[in-house]
């Protein structure tokens, strides 16, 4: 990689004394004031920023010859782990290999002095038969700081489960009931972490999990009742879109690597699962590979220089891929006189962790200026909540929970200049026969590249007929009632969030829960199968934004608070009276409202303040019209180091 970039030998500069004492030569010059310069890897620059790309194998340090530069960018990310390749009986499909752990900073200091660099190897991948688990990917590391590789994917084993394994983001497991792998990617520092486990848990037989990426977990395998449009079908759990590393910008690298890591800088998708011949486990966006195939047994290697998972073998003969080798990149403004203090305005502010971070909550249009100085900022991004679906006059049907509002997390690096960011509303609640509202979009715009996510879908009215669907959106509107068959639910935006729960098909009664940026809505179960179906999980925002004194966000379904964009909930009917946990059973999760309970027990809960979660879906109707919840408004968050 990076031919065409030659490699630059450190240099040193120092100064010649003259022999001193006994009168005679010169006193030692003072030296002029240090000008940063370093080496290492293949170095180049495009536009403000100069760039150091280290791949695998690398044998290069970083070596700062002299100078300091602050707010140094770096991302360090680890091999992925290879797919499962088993043949083995009881535990009869393979998991797919867990992305590469990431490590990112935009505050990093640098003075003279050398620092060293690993980059991991990928996974190596396993022919057909070896009855084990996949292989884990290598540890990269700058300095001090390391990214620890992927987790391997479960293998089919004759002597018992094939649980994913543990790593930067884990495994995926085996079928009928082996867990996926653990991720284990804490912050340090300035920088913060990113890795999700790998999918695992009861399944049908002969197919396996996905593995785990930097962005989510992995998807699980299709159940009898979600095999629709826009459904899991044990992919790779999403990249880690970082929009200050964009592909087209390092116009060296092969095309592969360009097309993985795309404009939005997405690294560390996980591996696809084993199939059971009915569909594609694909690789999550981000270099995973895709799984095996009804067209070829083989799992596909994950993408070099992402860190992506590979994709899982077939149980009956195929060979697992390997994991993508990692990479590590360190970006800095190459104009000196341009490293000044950067200074903004906009939003309320607060400080935590060494980073200034900007919180907008109007409708906007809101200023943010910048008024000097350049940096990679990081941002969160959360679109309006739609409202979920209302009924009347219809005893049977129970309506659909409201799509959370599209979710993105991401960086950027941004200098003087004004800066409009325009936060998206909540749908309106619903009343009577009606679909429930569409959430807004929320968006910043002048940055160099345009930043949006869309709203939520409204969820499907339990009257029936065409008001039944679930809307699309950043997540799905979950479906209602729905007599014309299955695979009705609103589709969700890849990068952004889930479809709508799915049902099991014709006299299906039971509606679904909307989607979350986490994960799908809960299906329609049907008559007589409570639980009411719940919203999709949200996602938890990053260390960065997780300020104890600034509790932005919501409870989620694990300790610690700040998530977003949970589904909202289906609401109760004769045979399943409780409204579903908005965000997840249990909830309600990361803003998602709760379903109102049957009959008539009180209005649906509306999405969470300034989470972007799903509104409630309305219990079954009487005479009286039903009102559904409203979405909850989204949110922008900016920050910086300081």
């Amino acid at each position: 990689m990076f031919e065409k970039y030659k490699k630059e030998a450190p240099f040193f500069t120092g100064i010649t004394r003259g022999v001193g004492g006994a009168g005679f030569g010169k006193a030692a010059v003072a030296a002029a004031p240090s000008v940063f310069s370093a080496t290492g890897g293949s170095k180049f620059t495009s536009g403000d920023y100069t760039y150091h790309v280290f791949t695998y194998p690398n044998s290069d340090s970083f070596i700062v010859n002299g100078g300091t530069r602050t707010n140094v960018e770096v991302l360090i990310v680890a091999g992925g782990g290879s797919g499962g390749s088993g043949t083995g009986a009881g535990w009869g499909a393979n998991g797919g290999g867990g992305a590469g752990g990431i490590m990112h900073s935009t505050g990093v200091t640098l003075t003279a002095g050398t620092y060293s660099v690993a980059v991991g190897a990928g996974g190596a991948g396993s022919p057909s038969g070896t009855n084990d688990w996949g292989n884990p990917g290598g540890n990269s590391s700058f300095g001090s700081i390391t990214a620890t590789g992927g987790g391997g994917g479960g293998g089919a084993r004759f002597g018992g489960p094939g649980d994913g394994r543990p790593g930067g983001s884990g495994g995926g497991g085996t079928d009928g009931g082996p867990a996926g792998g653990s991720a284990s990617q804490s912050p340090s520092g300035s920088y913060t972490g990113y890795a999700n486990a790998g999918a695992g848990g009861s399944g049908p037989v002969s197919a396996g999990h996905g593995g785990g990426g930097a962005g989510i977990a992995g998807r699980p395998a299709p159940t009898p009742d979600n095999r629709g449009a826009g459904f899991s079908k044990a992919d790779g759990g999403w990249g880690q879109p970082f929009a200050s590393f964009p592909g087209p910008t390092f116009t060296p690298m092969p095309s592969p690597w360009q097309s993985a890591v795309g404009p939005t800088g997405l690294f560390g998708g996980g591996g696809g699962g084993d199939n059971d011949g009915s569909y594609v486990p694909v690789g999550g966006p981000g270099g995973g590979g895709n799984g095996s195939s009804p067209a070829s047994l083989n799992g596909v290697s994950g993408v070099n220089g992402t860190g992506g998972g590979g994709g899982a073998g077939k149980n009956s003969g195929g060979n697992s891929g390997s994991g993508g080798n990692g990479i590590v990149i360190v970006k800095y403004l190459t104009d000196q006189a341009k490293n000044v203090a950067f200074s903004a305005t906009g939003g309320s502010t607060y400080i935590y962790n060494n980073k200034k971070v900007h919180v907008f909550t109007s409708p906007g249009p809101s200023p943010f200026t910048v008024s000097s100085g350049y940096a990679t900022v990081e941002y969160l991004i959360v679109a309006g909540g739609a409202s979920g679906g209302a009924s009347q006059f219809n005893t049977d049907g129970q309506s659909g929970g409201g799509g959370a509002g599209g979710y993105n997390v991401s960086s950027i690096s941004i200098g003087p200049g004004s800066y409009t960011i325009n936060v998206g509303t909540g749908g309106a609640s619903q009343t009577g026969a009606a679909q429930g509202n569409g959430g807004n979009p929320s968006s910043i715009t002048g940055f160099p590249a345009p930043i949006s996510v869309t709203g939520g879908g409204g969820g499907g009215s339990g009257q029936g007929g065409s008001l039944v669907l679930g809307n699309p959106g950043g997540s799905g509107g979950g479906i209602s009632n729905p007599s014309a068959g299955p695979n009705l639910s609103g589709t969700g935006i890849v990068g952004q969030g889930f479809p709508g729960g799915n049902s099991i098909g014709p006299g299906t009664n039971e509606a679904a829960g909307g989607g979350g940026a986490g994960g799908s809505g809960g299906n329609g179960r049907g008559p007589g199968n409570p639980p009411t179906a719940p919203g999709g999980i949200g996602r938890q925002a990053p260390a960065t934004f997780r300020d104890p004194l600034n509790p932005y966000g919501a409870p989620g379904p694990t300790p610690g608070g700040f998530w977003f964009a949970g589904g909202g909930a289906a609401g109760g009917t004769a045979s399943a009276t409780t409204g579903g946990g908005g965000g997840g059973p249990g909830g309600p999760y990361a803003g998602g409202g709760n379903g109102e309970n049957y009959p008539r027990q009180g209005t649906p809960r509306n999405g969470g303040t300034n989470t972007g979660g799903g509104g409630g879906g309305s219990s079954a109707g009487d005479a009286n019209p039903v009102s559904s919840g409203a979405g909850g408004p989204g949110i922008v968050m900016i920050a910086y180091p300081i």
